[in-house]
């Protein structure tokens, strides 16, 4: 009887555990995309200064959360990478189409990454 009181405890753990992760990935994620949101607005009012200094603290956030690291696979954090270095090549060159397009599949990458974390019936199956 005893052994099941204590695999019951690691299982509520580990379910509480990916419940505050899934949690901490979906803010996270929320913040950056919001910031990455700011320097889209801002790029469409042609300020580019701003938008890049949105763009860096978007970045700086999300490099510095390194507990992710372990939760998550490294080719999706990669692609978050290049996405960032993507739009900060975009936004060096000012060009503003490109700018947008990168922007938003960034965007986008940052909430599917999100997504495949929650748990739901879809990500289980």
């Amino acid at each position: 009887m005893k052994r099941l009181w204590i695999s019951c405890i690691v299982l509520a753990a580990l379910i509480t555990a990916t419940l505050l992760s899934s949690l901490y990935l979906q803010n996270l994620s929320q913040s950056v995309c919001d910031t990455l949101q700011q320097a889209q607005t801002y790029v469409q009012a042609d300020n580019w200064d701003l938008a890049q200094e949105r763009t860096a603290a978007a970045e700086q956030e999300w490099a510095s959360h390194k507990g992710i690291y372990a939760a998550l696979r490294h080719t999706d954090l990669n692609g978050v990478y290049e996405g960032f270095a993507q739009v900060n090549a975009c936004l060096h060159a000012q060009e503003s189409g490109e700018y947008i397009a990168a922007n938003a599949s960034l965007i986008a990458r940052l909430e599917m990454l999100a997504q495949s974390d929650l748990l739901n019936l879809q990500n289980i199956l």
